[in-house]
């Protein structure tokens, strides 16, 4: 496995082309890997066994809850798994209620485009941001930080990391 490699889990497809759309530039530059894992606990399991196998590859999980009480719940408990994995400085957890669907729309000129179609669910948002994106569009995670405190330390994570990949390249 590539050193230079920050590694991404989530829970499905929707998330995982949400996550490549988003992050397209690591994508391209080969410096993110996204693996879709169906399910909460084998992302979190896999980023676990990936720290273990691969402790110099930084791992980020991101997860989805319901409601707030669920996300204290799941925040807490993949931290708790993860410390015994490796050090805090090598992973990152993120929990969004509901989705990531949310952190989309807070890119306002995504949000202005998606809001003139009628997108019910997570799916349609999904497939809307795949083909918003392929046509040239790209979205503001400064925007996104902005509005979201979760997804900045994220993006924050992630900027760090890839920085310090290219000062050991």
């Amino acid at each position: 496995m590539d050193k230079n490699l920050a590694r991404i889990f989530v829970e499905n497809r929707a998330e995982e082309n949400m996550v490549k759309r988003l992050y397209s530039d690591y994508l391209k530059a080969n410096q993110i890997s996204v693996d879709m894992c169906w399910f909460a606990a084998t992302a979190l399991s896999m980023a676990a066994s990936s720290l273990l196998r691969f402790p110099e590859n930084p791992v980020v999980v991101i997860l989805n809850a319901t409601d707030r009480e669920k996300y204290d719940e799941l925040q807490e408990s993949t931290e708790r798994i993860l410390t015994r994995a490796a050090s805090r400085d090598k992973w990152h957890v993120a929990v969004v209620v509901p989705d990531i669907t949310t952190w989309l729309i807070s890119d306002p000129k995504f949000q202005s485009a998606a809001f003139q179609r009628p997108l019910k669910d997570k799916i349609s948002i999904s497939v809307y941001f795949g083909e918003w994106s392929a046509s040239g569009n790209r979205i503001n995670r400064n925007a996104i930080s902005q509005a979201n405190p979760d997804f900045q330390q994220l993006d924050q994570f992630l900027e760090r990391k890839i920085q310090r990949f290219q000062q050991v390249a």
